[in-house]
């Protein structure tokens, strides 16, 4: 419930999860003309405010200080962020020291944005626009955190192994590492597979480098242009804004703006359609590698979301991120973990072949060599992150030590874990509430939120 502490400071607690709470207060700091007593007695009460909210629990203080704190951030390191705007006055000078003394941050300041959403205030004599509403958090609060979760690795740039020099040499280091570092033949496959992907990773990433992003939009292709036309824009917009009265100039800061507009359009309508023809081409052509990948260069790769999730019984909406994840584990193992129905007696009638010997024979490099050239190129990597085409190219050296390892994992009957961690991405079928599991169907791939030995990914990663 909102509770008022007096005619200008007001606060709200909101619940979180964790027995946790949020904290919203709202300000209206005096002007400077008030009187020192009626403003020193403004953040008195405020630090008060301040100091009852727990340090365990979030707090948000908006409000209209009054107050420019201007852009100082070396002096108030950690209370202004760098795009902070003007300079700071008496009262923002209280607000500065108030923000310092309880871990404060001025999350105005923190953001690169436009001058027009950096200010709120026109003053009515100078016309100069400035900042005097604030959102301030705690500095803990104000920091991004990262997503926990698994690592995820960066694909390489396979085409440079298309460059004969660049095989050639990858190809050799990847020899004399392999033969340096991996050369312990009493190493289980766990450890035999754990150093040859970090051997592979490692010389591929040094040689290849990460693959760069390849989605465009519109704007990359005219860059110049457009920074021109905006350019142009915001002259005409500061000299209408120094002088607002002038009819002459509103005019020519809205001819300006409908100039930006139209030729904006212009230049979309253009990009999309060529692109378009392209597109059309390659689906005439059933040519669907470059036409899948001219799609996502257009409309590039989607952001990875966990929707929220009935539970089994459908009673509760699971909102929490690791409660989802819980109820994928949870309805994935239903499907794929069933008790077995085989009939052995069924079976034992069958009609038997010979046993072919054959099969128990150890496996050789020409069947390990065969393998890899057969193994279609341009595919996603699996969890290590290594593409077929490293493997292609990794030479007689590489075929040897996996030879070894699949022999090793033959004779032992142990296989590495990473190889036997089930990874699993979920496809909306196209019906149905997307609040329940059973309305996906579970598919391999790459990428993936882990829980409990089990991955979830995304249907996003698998288009990737």
């Amino acid at each position: 419930m909102p509770e008022g502490i007096n005619d200008r400071l007001m606060t709200l607690r909101l619940p979180l999860t964790n027995n946790k709470n949020m904290t919203l207060v709202s300000a209206y700091a005096p002007t400077m003309t008030n009187q020192d007593e009626t403003i020193d007695m403004f953040y008195e009460d405020l630090e008060s405010v301040i100091t009852s909210v727990p340090r365990y629990n979030k707090l948000v203080i908006l409000g209209d200080f009054n107050a420019r704190v201007g852009s100082d951030h070396v002096t108030w390191e950690g209370v202004v962020g760098k795009h902070g705007i003007g300079t700071c006055n008496s009262n923002g000078l209280l607000l500065l020291q108030t923000c310092t003394v309880h871990d404060l941050t001025i999350t105005n300041t923190l953001f690169r944005l436009p001058t027009r959403n950096r200010t709120s205030w026109m003053h009515p004599r100078s016309k100069h626009w400035h900042l005097i509403d604030y959102v301030i958090t705690r500095k803990n609060d104000a920091r991004r955190r990262k997503p926990q979760g698994q690592k995820m690795l960066r694909r390489l740039n396979v085409a440079r192994l298309k460059i004969p020099e660049v095989a050639e040499v990858f190809r050799k280091e990847l020899e004399y590492t392999i033969t340096n570092a991996i050369a312990d033949a009493d190493a289980d496959p766990e450890e035999q597979w754990t150093k040859l992907q970090e051997v592979l990773r490692a010389t591929a990433s040094q040689h290849l480098g990460p693959l760069k992003r390849k989605h465009q939009d519109w704007f990359d292709d005219s860059d110049k242009k457009i920074q021109d036309l905006l350019t142009e824009k915001h002259q005409a917009f500061m000299v209408y804004q120094n002088d607002p009265a002038l009819e002459s100039k509103k005019a020519a800061f809205a001819n300006a703006k409908g100039k930006v507009q139209k030729e904006l359009r212009q230049m979309q309508d253009a990009w999309y359609g060529a692109n378009g023809e392209e597109i059309q081409s390659y689906a005439d052509q059933n040519d669907s590698k470059r036409f899948y990948e001219s799609l996502k260069m257009v409309y590039g790769p989607k952001c990875a979301t966990l929707l929220p999730l009935l539970s089994s019984d459908g009673s509760q909406l699971l909102i929490n991120w690791k409660q989802v994840l819980d109820r994928w584990v949870e309805h994935f193992e239903g499907i794929l973990n069933r008790p077995s129905v085989i009939n052995d007696e069924a079976i034992d009638q069958l009609p038997q072949i010979d046993i072919n010997e054959n099969l128990a024979r150890p496996i050789t490099e020409e069947e390990v060599k065969g393998a890899i050239h057969r193994t279609s190129s341009g595919k996603a990597p699996g969890s290590d992150g290594i593409p077929t085409e490293v493997f292609k190219c990794g030479g007689h050296a590489l075929i040897r030590e996996l030879t070894e390892l699949f022999q090793s994992i033959w004779d032992t009957e142990q296989i590495p874990q990473r190889l036997k961690n089930a990874s699993i991405v979920r496809i909306y079928k196209g019906k149905g509430s997307r609040h329940a599991c059973d309305n996906y169907r579970g598919k391999d791939a790459m990428y993936c939120l882990e829980n409990n030995g089990t991955r979830v990914v995304e249907p996003s990663a698998a288009a990737s």
